[in-house]
């Protein structure tokens, strides 16, 4: 019974974490598609969203790989952040939306470009958030193979 019960509440941590991180993020992807432009009707704003969030979902990713964390804090950090608030932020339907809508406006070229430029600088963003959060991740880490310092420098000053 005491085992149902945990399982209960870690399914509730779970939704929680996932639902807030969510709103938070939809919240954050609608007041960016607001404020962007939709220059001659073409749906800058989710590209931009959807590029942004590649990148940041990728730095994340790339982040915690480089700490090399498995624990219960990584594991609700990973439900917050990257399947709730970056789950929320970007959008497939939209894009998916966005480009059907320019196709069946017979705007073919304005489409092929929007999902072209989704796809490449959507995999380049996440690309390079991997390697950021990387280059981060191993950077915060302190590196035991490094000299300690006794308070001296080389010259004998202290």
């Amino acid at each position: 019974m005491a085992q149902v019960k945990a399982s209960r509440r870690e399914t509730m941590v779970t939704l929680g974490l996932v639902g807030l991180g969510g709103a938070i993020g939809t919240l954050l992807r609608y007041l960016l598609s607001e404020a962007i432009p939709t220059p001659d009707g073409l749906p800058l704003g989710i590209l931009i969203i959807n590029v942004v969030g590649a990148f940041l979902l990728g730095a994340f990713i790339g982040f915690l790989a480089a700490r090399d964390i498995h624990n219960e804090h990584e594991r609700r950090l990973r439900l917050l952040i990257a399947t709730g608030l970056m789950g929320g932020f970007t959008t497939y339907s939209a894009f998916a939306d966005d480009s059907a809508l320019l196709l069946d406006h017979q705007r073919i070229t304005a489409a092929v470009i929007y999902i072209a430029a989704t796809l490449i600088f959507g995999g380049i963003a996440s690309w390079l958030g991997i390697v950021t959060g990387r280059s981060v991740g191993n950077g915060s880490q302190p590196d035991s193979s490094a000299p300690r310092s006794n308070g001296s420098d080389s010259r004998g000053a202290a």
